[in-house]
């Protein structure tokens, strides 16, 4: 029946159209473009913008011979403002617009356009458009075709005619949606728009593992708002669909994380939130709190770090450590539902209510998509086998259970990808991902609108910036350049960096400059793949050290010329290397391990003497369990952190050849002053601060408290080294984080 069926349905198109061929000799330029300004003027045309443009760029470059630069990709750049790095084959912007464009010219010929002298067509598979002059339509028969009939036989005629006109229509229409039921078009975003104004609107962070979350009743979204100190979720508040003001939603806790909303709107799932992040994140006390304003309700004795209800609202299933746990939907009789690899976040139930799905996140930082069915069988990783590289996070599941989106991170982008569900009667139909989202805007967390016909989605925005704190006059300055812990040449005139990092190698994907102290004549020595942090400068000036690694391979001492040149491995072999430092004569260089929450859990840890020379290495004395290792100039003092508790600072004297500590709570962040004097570090002892510790006497300084400096404003901070001055440097991050709207085109 189905090739009958699309013979009709060709057949009607070809009686039509004719041949969509090449465009025919003798249709001229002119005749085109009065056409195309014919069509834009429409009103199908006025109301869809981005088509208008497309149609022009097809024309005009038919028009001009410049045929072979209708490709996917120049359409994605130029058109649709992808960047250089659009990939057509998992970006279907291009493909998804061509399908509507079509759609559009044939809603344009058969209601405007019936009289129009010339059809403008963009045929299928290509973009290079055709142009074929159209016969005039008649508006009645032919004087000479004219029969006589009765009355009673014109009726019968057109009772019979309308019949068989019904029954084409119902077969073409039967056809249509055949063929859309077994090959459907794409899922796509056809437009966007910004519902928030006040920014800070806090989404998943992999490092810090905490997954706040976004919930929605159908008319208002809910969200975790952050304050303007280096707290996390400080406050609830609400946004209605349309925009507008966003007012906070009253709850007893200083801080909380959003985790969800029940089946029928009417309460939100809490978490009351801790101060521990990161890996050692300490599970907390979940809440049902009821959207029209009344107390929350403790749920039992249940202590989680994510959590879910199902959708009927019966059960609660919450996640501690590696565990996952069912239980009442107020937190009574829970019992182990299963066992994961890592830690479960972003736990989501089927609408169905057959299966469970989360993002693990492991101690490498690393996230991946998870299901298991409700009644803890079939755990499995989901899309182990899609693509290469990326990691997914955070998905949702349509409310009608057809469709699951999700993110993905990779190569420093995080976009919006969904997946169509399996059918019954065609289980593989549109099982592959398709990329919804490719710039320029970055997503951090997604979910449905409540009928699913949008997106509602986190866009972070973040703009990071380098201020300096000058300690003489006790205010900010900019800094010279955007790079966080610059390591000075020992005569102060030149700086190595990485410019636009994140403060950490292990977040980092830059490359590796040198410059002048202003920033001016800057060099780069280092170039992608290779990610660059933890600089060290040689005495003499002539290298620069660093840990620098690949995609996916361990973190390795390198040096590389200061006036540029070939980079060199100082330490074959796959075990970790971080932190250099140069020996005061320049023949070795001093190195640590990474800590156990970063890689190399379990693995022996101390700090090491690289000797340049020999390529030999012996450990530093007593330094079993320390990291972190910072040598001062005149090669007298080193001090370090201890891997397993970084409770206090810890100083090495060559002289004696004995540790001591130094500063007797938490100190991390470690930068020298450019005479070796003192040591810089951040600490949370007594409020987030910066403070120093001079290494001859252990005499500790309190240089600066952050929230005096992110008073009022939307930066959060963290210390990113030292300036040639003496003055501690600050990395902060302007958080002007969004909630976007996104319409969504679904088969």
């Amino acid at each position: 029946m189905l090739v009958p069926l699309l013979g009709v349905a060709l057949a009607v198109r070809l009686n039509r159209f004719a041949d969509p061929g090449a465009p025919v000799d003798g249709v001229s330029a002119d005749a085109v473009r009065e056409q195309l300004a014919r069509i834009l003027q429409s009103q199908a045309f006025n109301s869809a913008p981005v088509l208008s443009q497309m149609l022009r760029y097809v024309v005009n470059r038919t028009l001009e011979g410049r045929t072979d630069e209708l490709k996917e990709y120049s359409l994605g750049v130029d058109v649709f403002g992808r960047g250089v790095s659009f990939d057509p084959r998992t970006d279907t912007i291009v493909r998804v617009q061509a399908r509507r464009l079509r759609s559009k010219l044939e809603e344009y010929y058969n209601l405007q356009g019936q009289i129009d002298p010339l059809l403008i067509e963009v045929p299928k598979g290509r973009y290079v458009v055709s142009f074929r002059p159209l016969a005039p339509r008649a508006t009645s028969p032919p004087a000479l075709l004219r029969v006589a009939i009765t009355p009673a036989r014109a009726a019968m005629t057109r009772r019979k005619t309308a019949a068989v006109i019904g029954a084409l229509l119902l077969m073409v229409a039967a056809a249509r949606g055949l063929g859309r039921w077994l090959w459907p078009p794409p899922e796509a975003v056809s437009g966007s728009r910004p519902f928030t104004r006040a920014g800070r609107v806090m989404f998943p962070d992999r490092y810090l593992m905490q997954f706040p979350g976004l919930a929605t009743d159908g008319t208002r979204v809910y969200f975790s708002q952050g304050g303007t100190d280096p707290s996390w979720g400080e406050k609830l508040v609400q946004v209605a669909l349309q925009g507008g003001v966003t007012t906070d939603v009253p709850t007893p806790f200083r801080r909380q994380i959003l985790h969800g909303i029940s089946g029928d709107r009417s309460k939100l799932l809490l978490q009351e939130n801790t101060t521990t992040l990161g890996l050692d994140a300490q599970e907390g006390r979940l809440w049902a709190l009821p959207v029209t304003g009344q107390n929350p309700l403790r749920l039992g004795d249940v202590l989680a770090h994510d959590a879910t209800w199902s959708p009927d609202g019966r059960q609660l299933v919450f996640a501690n450590g590696q565990d996952l746990y069912v239980a009442g939907w107020d937190g009574s009789n829970p019992r182990k539902l299963a066992t994961t690899p890592g830690r479960a976040y972003w736990i989501r139930w089927a609408p169905d209510g057959t299966a469970l799905r989360f993002t693990l996140a492991d101690r490498k930082f690393r996230t991946s998509l998870w299901e298991v069915r409700t009644d803890g069988s079939r755990l499995r990783r989901l899309l182990s086998d899609w693509g290469s590289g990326g990691q997914p996070c955070c998905g949702e599941w349509s409310p009608d259970g057809r469709h699951f989106v999700f993110l993905r991170y990779e190569n420093g982008r995080s976009d919006i990808w969904i997946r169509r569900e399996s059918r019954t009667f065609w289980p593989t139909a549109g099982s592959d991902p398709i990329r919804l989202t490719s710039g320029p805007l970055n997503f951090a967390s997604v979910i449905f609108s409540a009928d699913g016909q949008k997106l509602l989605a986190v866009s972070p925005q973040a703009r990071e910036t380098v201020i300096k704190f000058d300690l003489r006059r006790r205010q900010i300055k900019p800094f010279a350049i955007e790079g966080v812990f610059p390591s000075f040449s020992r005569d102060r005139q030149w700086m190595a960096y990485v410019p636009d990092s994140s403060g950490s190698l292990w977040r980092s994907s830059g490359s590796l400059w040198r410059s002048r102290v202003n920033g001016s004549e800057a060099l780069q020595l280092t170039a992608p793949p290779l990610q660059v942090g933890w600089l060290s400068w040689s005495p003499d000036g002539k290298e620069v050290a660093f840990i620098g690694h690949t995609a996916g391979g361990p973190y390795k001492l390198y040096a590389v010329p200061s006036s540029g040149g070939a980079v060199r491995q100082l330490i074959p072999g796959d075990r970790q290397e971080i932190d250099p430092s140069w020996s005061p004569d320049g023949n070795s260089i001093m190195f640590g391990r990474p800590a156990d929450v970063l890689a190399e859990q379990g693995m022996p840890k101390a700090i090491y003497l690289l000797d340049l020379k020999s390529g030999k290495t012996k450990m530093l004395p007593g330094s079993e369990g320390m990291f972190a290792p910072q040598w001062t100039p005149d090669g007298r003092f080193v001090v370090a952190m201890p891997h397993k508790a970084w409770d206090r600072l810890m100083r090495f004297d060559f002289s004696t050849q004995k540790w001591s500590e130094l500063v007797p709570f938490d100190a991390a962040q470690l930068a020298l002053s450019p005479d070796g004097e003192w040591v810089y570090f951040e600490s949370e002892h007594n409020g987030h601060n910066v403070s120093r510790a001079r290494l001859r006497d252990g005499r500790i300084e309190r240089l600066l408290d952050f929230s005096a400096i992110t008073r009022g404003t939307l930066m959060t901070c963290g210390f990113g080294g030292v300036d040639v001055d003496s003055s501690p440097l600050l990395h902060c991050t302007v958080n002007a984080s969004e909630l976007y709207s996104l319409d969504l085109d679904l088969p």
